[in-house]
């Protein structure tokens, strides 16, 4: 009766409520919280796609992001979600010093070298252009090189109509670019900036530069203002970047192939993460400083971990790895570490897949596997290693298959990889797992 008296004046407090904002009755009854981001972490099974055909089943359609890598256990799937620590040892235990060329203009008492259709008042560089590309430019005294990083910081007022580049020149002819194919930063709106471009033009020429621009490039012109310009040059990669002699986990793998990128801190310095084809690890830091000590096996903190915690997850983990019972207890450990960081209950286990290439004490052991995640995270859970199984075609092959607790061969396209139908198989349990528990 309680719960029945609570619900009442609650309904009741909506209700009036929804009236004092103007809001009809119909309206308050029908007012649903807005469905939290979703995130998919996972290996190769994941990767393949089961995330978007899942989010195109909603209505609206949902956007998970997929964090799925192939080829990566339970334990490097939760090091990259934040479930498990990363350490890394860098050559020397040290970070070296990044020292970054840097010029800096605030117009308070001259144009400070600026020249063009550009004049000073109130602190401030005003900038007059009359058609594209014209407007005020700065002779930084020197040969910037090819590919060279860089950074400009600045603030503008712009009027509306106007779009103004900022970027580096060579001969009057843009020699900076974006890395995807366009000259320079585009301005539309006024505000803070701070934009990192490479030396180089996107066409290839000029491949150097010597000035600093800021041009009108379409729409209407009309006068610019700028303030507090920043430009920091940064020394050649190899220069500050140094080795990883060794880590806890390889977290920088996709499939059979090392590659990709990790941002994340170390020793209170902030840079990142990269791999050779042989899987060689290098740090490179992306601010300026002094060089920092960093003792052996020190934590590796990445930023993915802290954007994505809140976000509702659908974690698929421990297809890679399982080969005896310590194994499945690992994973088990992995999963539960994964949802302790989180530090929410929006969240979903899905039940791991056997593969060909197991024999049947394998099999077993990941049925067992199976049943330990069901007991442990109940509604929770999404069978999708029984769904997958009650999905056969009822050809020998297929029967066969379910007979030794494979995925049905009609529904993969290899040992274990699901094809479209099997993907999709996976996706409809997962939302309708959503869908019970409301999120």
């Amino acid at each position: 009766m309680i719960g029945s008296n609570s619900y009442r004046l609650t309904r009741r407090m909506l209700l009036m409520y929804g009236f004092s904002l103007g809001i009809s009755a119909a309206r308050a009854n029908t007012l649903k919280p807005v469905a939290s981001p979703v995130v998919a972490w996972g290996d190769s099974l994941t990767a393949a796609g089961y995330p978007a055909i899942a989010g195109g089943l909603f209505s609206p359609p949902r956007s998970p992001i997929n964090k799925g890598l192939g080829g990566q256990g339970s334990y490097s799937i939760a090091a990259r979600q934040g479930g498990r620590p990363l350490y890394v040892t860098l050559n020397g235990n040290m970070i070296p010093a990044r020292a970054d060329t840097v010029w800096s203009w605030n117009f308070d008492t001259s144009t400070g070298g600026w020249g063009g259709l550009a004049s000073r008042s109130n602190g401030k560089l005003y900038v007059s252009p009359v058609g594209s590309p014209s407007g005020a430019s700065v002779s930084l005294g020197q040969t910037i090189p090819n590919g060279r990083a860089f950074t400009v910081e600045f603030d503008i007022e712009i009027p509306a109509g106007l779009t103004v580049r900022v970027g580096g020149l060579s001969g009057g002819v843009w020699a900076s670019n974006n890395g995807a194919g366009v000259n320079g930063f585009n301005v539309t709106a006024s505000g803070h900036y701070k934009a990192t471009l490479y030396v180089g033009s996107a066409g290839g020429s000029p491949a150097t530069m010597d000035t600093l621009a800021f041009l009108m490039v379409s729409g209407t012109a009309g006068t610019f203002t700028l303030d507090n310009v920043i430009l920091s040059v940064a020394p050649v990669a190899t220069d500050y970047a140094v080795a990883v002699t060794s880590k806890n986990t390889n977290i920088l793998t996709s499939g059979a192939s090392f590659t990709g990128t990790a941002a994340g801190t170390l020793a209170g310095v902030h840079g990142m993460l990269s791999t050779d084809s042989s899987g060689n690890w290098t740090f490179t830091r992306d601010t300026a400083g002094g060089a920092v000590a960093c003792p052996a096996n020190m934590q590796f903190v990445l930023d993915d971990p802290a954007l994505y915690k809140n976000h509702t997850a659908w974690i698929w983990a421990g297809n890679n790895g399982v080969i005896t019972a310590a194994d499945a207890e690992a994973t088990k450990a992995d999963i539960a570490a994964m949802i302790a960081y989180m530090g929410h209950s929006r969240f979903l286990v899905l039940s791991v897949l056997t593969s060909t290439s197991e024999d049947a004490a394998r099999v077993a052991m990941i049925q067992q596997l199976n049943r330990d995640l069901a007991s442990q995270y109940g509604h929770r859970f999404v069978d999708v290693y029984s769904a997958l199984l009650a999905s056969g075609n009822g050809s020998p092959d297929d029967n066969a298959d379910i007979a030794a607790g494979l995925t049905p061969r009609s529904l993969r396209v290899d040992a274990i990889h699901l094809t479209t139908a099997g993907s999709t198989i996976v996706a409809q349990k997962v939302r309708e797992a959503m869908l019970r528990e409301g999120w």
